[in-house]
């Protein structure tokens, strides 16, 4: 009985390091891409806090760029201010990532609320991994407090 409650301990610990083997080096990509996401999104929601546009508007992809002009990025940003007063401060909410295939895709997603000096409101932005780089893809306002 013993002998066989051994072979099965092995079998399970075996069948475990296969799938670590196989998956380990994909969940420690995601942890990696993970982390610099957030610091992409830290240095993005800096250059928004100081007023940098030019800085911010740089963080973002190619079709971002294609898509909105500097002056409407930074009429987008403005707008919210005239509603809620001056832009204090950022909180980073929840965070994720996800790569598919054999070459991934990346896309992150952070959700984060935006704190004015006369209320707040939650955003959601979108960012793609681009050139080595995570680049910001774009971005919603989700709801006003």
């Amino acid at each position: 009985m013993k002998s066989a409650l051994s072979k099965f301990g092995l079998v399970c610990a075996a069948i475990v390091i296969v799938i670590f083997a196989i998956t380990g080096p994909m969940m420690f990509r995601g942890w990696w891409k993970l982390r610099t996401l957030d610091h992409a999104f830290s240095v993005y929601s800096q250059a928004i806090r100081t007023k940098d546009y030019k800085a911010a508007y740089a963080s973002g992809s190619e079709a971002f760029v294609l898509t909105t002009s500097y002056e409407e990025f930074v009429k987008q940003l403005q707008a919210v201010e005239t509603r809620l007063g001056e832009l204090k401060d950022v909180k980073q909410g929840r965070t994720k990532v996800q790569g598919e295939g054999e070459d991934p895709d990346w896309v992150g997603r952070v959700y984060a609320v935006h704190l004015y000096s006369r209320g707040q409101t939650d955003f959601l932005y979108e960012f793609r991994w681009e050139n080595d780089h995570w680049r910001l893809f774009g971005y919603r306002e989700l709801a006003a407090h």
